[in-house]
């Protein structure tokens, strides 16, 4: 890793609550339909499943399958993703997914029309599921869109970390006092995919309910 690679990962990473380490990205999945990337740490590095993963920008995703020496994570611009998140100008709530319509895109998911959200407000991980560091950049606002007909709005919103070209990315070892007690699945991290799309849409939507009456 190049000195200033690293002196930018270790200033990004600095106020995270654990240890991190240094990994880099050896290859991305052939597979269309899942945006997962290969990096050149593994089980014999002490990394685990659901593992966070951050480049110097951003949130990237988080770890789905553990080898001896390398690990496959699953990007939070997956479709299969969904990370809790909160608007750095006002605390506002949303549950970022990774976009089914555009590439490398987030969408904002039960975004209410009355919510204070904007194009340009930054969003960041909110901690909730303990899964992802709380308060780590994670994506851009691009656009809202409220219409009038329908429930909720349309928010997307564009990742911070350099999704398509960073090698040289860091793995989370949070601090004991920060993990989860239980896992909550859906949460932070990857969804089922043996649901149906409308099941994982019902997990959303009852996730974001629990968290407002919070």
């Amino acid at each position: 890793m190049k000195t200033a690679d690293y002196l930018a990962l270790n200033e990004a990473t600095g106020g995270i609550d654990g240890e991190v380490l240094p990994a880099e990205i050896i290859n991305v999945s052939p597979d269309l339909y899942s945006q997962r990337v290969l990096i050149n740490k593994g089980q014999s590095d002490g990394v685990f499943i659901g593992q966070p993963l951050l480049d110097a920008n951003g949130l990237m995703g988080q770890v789905v399958e553990v080898l001896p020496f390398t690990s496959w994570a699953l990007l939070i611009t997956d479709p299969q993703h969904v990370t809790p998140v909160e608007v750095n100008r006002n605390g506002e709530r949303a549950l970022a997914r990774g976009s089914r319509a555009m590439a490398n895109e987030l969408e904002l998911q039960f975004v209410t029309q009355t919510q204070d959200m904007q194009a340009g407000d930054r969003l960041v991980s909110s901690g909730m599921g303990q899964v992802y560091p709380k308060n780590y950049p994670v994506a851009e606002i691009i656009s809202f869109y409220a219409d009038p007909g329908l429930d909720f709005a349309t928010v997307r919103a564009r990742p911070l970390a350099e999704m398509a070209s960073t090698r040289h990315v860091m793995l989370v070892f949070q601090s004991e006092e920060s993990l989860p007690i239980e896992p909550r699945p859906g949460v932070e991290g990857f969804i089922d995919d043996e649901l149906t799309p409308t099941e994982i849409d019902a997990q959303i939507l009852q996730i974001q309910s629990e968290s407002i009456e919070q």
